[in-house]
């Protein structure tokens, strides 16, 4: 569609990454859409219902179907209360229109990783280059400005508060747009990081501080391996276990010292025939479960 269309069309469709606005001369409310997504769009379990991404108006190309991508780094492991870098990059492989035409964009938001609901409050360490989204009432979705189309990667802060704690989910969608004046042709990326956010037990305290973050990617192909963050506030042995959906035993993942702090565990599902599967890890502090869904 042009991008006069796509003007008026992203209010009734809540269309989002209307990028290919930056390269051509267009009515104020266009360019606009083009400074910022529209709230809700990020790939994540919004009250609208479905997991919705950019692709609603960038359709020509399936969600994730490009050679390129979309990346978040942020610290698995983090305290109530503290300020949270994370870092969105998209990596535009996109064809583009002409030399030097592509634009990249973005929209990120946090949420619970077992309610869906949204946690916490974003900050914005550039406002050069990102901005909340359109509609966005809470501080939670962060987008790119138009400005910030020529770059790449995007660096905001996450604040959890102090009154809760357990696993955070950063949602983000990314536009690897090609620059052709419409919307069409663009590719859509989205992926997820989880966040332990866990109090750490007081020095001399009668426990330990112990976390484990939510499996990911769940459910993860027959062959591949999933990833789990740990956390320990001091040294100690952790050991992990892949048991079956009747408690049986299926395999020692790991059992080893570990230092204080973040870490990774890795669950191969190599061998593994498709079901439910939880991965038990005994730590300082306790033993943690995680459930883990291996498909074909």
């Amino acid at each position: 569609m042009s991008i006069r269309t796509l003007a008026s069309s992203v209010v009734a469709a809540g269309a989002a990454l209307a990028l290919s606005a930056v390269v051509v001369l267009a009515p104020t409310p266009a360019a606009s859409k083009a400074s910022g997504a529209v709230a809700g769009f990020a790939g994540d379990p919004g009250s609208n219902g479905g997991d919705r991404a950019c692709t609603l108006c960038h359709g020509t190309n399936a969600l994730n179907s490009g050679e390129g991508g979309v990346t978040v780094e942020v610290d698995p492991m983090v305290e109530p209360g503290a300020t949270v870098p994370i870092t969105v990059t998209v990596d535009n492989q996109t064809e583009p229109a002409s030399e030097g035409s592509r634009r990249q964009g973005f929209e990120a938001v946090v949420r619970d990783a077992e309610t869906g609901e949204l946690w916490g409050r974003a900050v914005l360490t550039d406002a050069t280059v990102t901005r909340y989204a359109e509609g966005d009432t809470d501080e939670a979705y962060v987008t790119h400005t138009l400005e910030g189309t020529s770059k790449s990667s995007w660096t905001f802060a996450w604040e959890p508060g102090m009154e809760r704690s357990g696993t955070a989910r950063v949602y983000v969608a990314g536009n690897a747009a090609d620059g052709n004046g419409t919307s069409s042709g663009d590719h859509i990326y989205t992926t997820t990081s989880d966040v332990v956010v866990g109090p750490v037990a007081a020095e001399g305290g009668p426990e330990a501080a112990f976390a484990v973050g939510a499996a990911r990617p769940n459910p993860v192909r027959r062959g591949a391996a999933a990833r789990l963050a740990l956390s320990l506030d001091r040294p100690g042995p952790v050991a992990a276990t892949l048991v079956d959906g009747l408690g049986r035993t299926v395999r020692q993942v790991a059992e080893a010292e570990r230092a204080a702090g973040a870490s990774v565990l890795a669950v191969s599902a190599a061998g593994l025939a498709p079901g439910t599967y939880f991965v038990v890890v005994d730590g300082p502090g306790g033993r943690r479960t995680q459930p883990l869904v291996v498909i074909r």
